[in-house]
């Protein structure tokens, strides 16, 4: 015999119910899903700065050439990108160059080892008359450029 007792769900609630679990459920996968593709963008985006400064660290100066001249003068060709440059110190052979002076593109010259964006410039320094090679290395920031000058 049939239990008058036990009650049926309707189908309306049932469905009703099962609907509202499956949109909190979505919801909460969403959400978890957004934060997950969230930080992972901003990892990318960091690291991606974090790349750029390097490279416009890295690319800020550049030694075009360098040479020893006939009067015995370490003579060291650089263009500058968008940034003005401060050049921290210049190394000869490992030793400190000191009495060093800059002559820029348009013809002034200063003892200020600091060059303007956009700009070539010929950094000249005394070295030692029986040098044949000289080792040159420009320290500017955190970036370190090293070239070798030879006699001409």
């Amino acid at each position: 015999m049939l239990d008058k007792k036990r009650r049926a769900i309707s189908p309306y609630v049932s469905v009703i119910l099962l609907t509202v679990i499956v949109m909190i459920a979505r919801a909460i996968i969403y959400h978890y899903s957004v934060l997950a593709v969230d930080s992972y963008y901003k990892r990318i985006m960091e690291k991606e700065a974090s790349m750029l400064m390097q490279v416009s660290r890295e690319l800020g100066m550049n030694i075009l050439s360098s040479f020893i001249d006939n009067n015995d003068n370490v003579v060291i060709i650089v263009a500058t990108g968008k940034l003005e440059i401060t050049i921290d110190a210049i190394y000869l052979n490992n030793t400190p160059a000191t009495n060093c002076l800059v002559y820029l593109s348009n013809g002034t010259s200063y003892s200020e080892l600091v060059i303007p964006p956009a700009s070539v410039a010929a950094i000249v320094c005394p070295t030692a008359p029986t040098a044949n090679s000289v080792e040159v290395k420009i320290i500017h920031g955190e970036v370190q450029k090293v070239a070798v000058a030879n006699r001409i």
